[in-house]
């Protein structure tokens, strides 16, 4: 079934909707767009995805999760209002920048990251890392394959100290990051009970993802219409 999505006017309007409080949730959104889309040729956000666009699509899944949303990486400029971006305070780090700035700037003590280019998220996925948090860990990692995927991940405040410190030793690959935490690592199995279709972990990366992932929403459009 396709997404709807509530009207809106410009990015601006969007990005304060979606930056809504959610209260009593505990836990901060955190959308990683501190890349410069090079392979892709545009800016991945903004790109049409199903109904909306790829930041509407993945700020939907979000939004029933958290009390506060924001873009990390990202500035106010002209013409691209963002009000509740977050620059990289560490910028030209790379994704671990991202989550260094999204950690280090929250107000809550848990803070759901997800890069910008994974529009087929959903809230039932999204609410399994949220979930599975035991108090004794300090995240929640998506394992596909045995490898982590760091940029979907669910994060305690208290991982910054030690993300910190690789950031200053330029210890950059975000994966090395997520395997040195005491983290629940959700496996194959894990993810395919929350993700059955095993797309939510499909990133787009390149003007083919993009139009893979059209045909994709083109495909289930006929079938859900047929």
């Amino acid at each position: 079934m396709a997404r709807r999505y509530h009207r809106i006017r410009n990015l601006d309007e969007y990005i304060t909707i979606a930056g809504a409080p959610k209260p009593g949730a505990g836990v901060e959104g955190a959308i990683l767009a501190g890349g410069r889309s090079r392979r892709m040729g545009r800016d991945k956000l903004l790109l049409p995805f199903g109904a909306g666009t790829m930041l509407q699509a993945i700020s939907e899944a979000l939004r029933p999760l958290v009390e506060r949303l924001r873009l990390i990486g990202r500035e106010s400029t002209p013409g691209l209002p963002l009000p509740n971006a977050q620059p990289d305070l560490r910028p030209g780090l790379g994704p671990l920048s991202g989550i260094h700035a999204a950690l280090a700037t929250a107000e809550a003590n848990r803070v759901l990251v997800v890069a910008c280019d994974l529009p087929f998220l959903t809230t039932s996925f999204l609410r399994g890392l949220v979930d599975g948090l035991p108090p004794e860990l300090e995240a929640v990692v998506p394992c596909p394959g045995g490898e982590p995927v760091a940029v979907c991940a669910l994060y305690r405040v208290t991982c910054l100290e030690g993300l910190a410190a690789r950031l200053e030793r330029r210890e950059l690959a975000a994966s090395e990051f997520a395997k040195s935490l005491r983290a629940r690592f959700l496996d194959d199995r894990d993810l395919s009970r929350l993700d059955p279709s095993g797309r939510c972990l499909l990133n787009l990366n390149t003007p083919l993802d993009y139009e893979k992932a059209r045909e994709i929403l083109r495909n289930e459009s006929k079938t859900s219409t047929g």
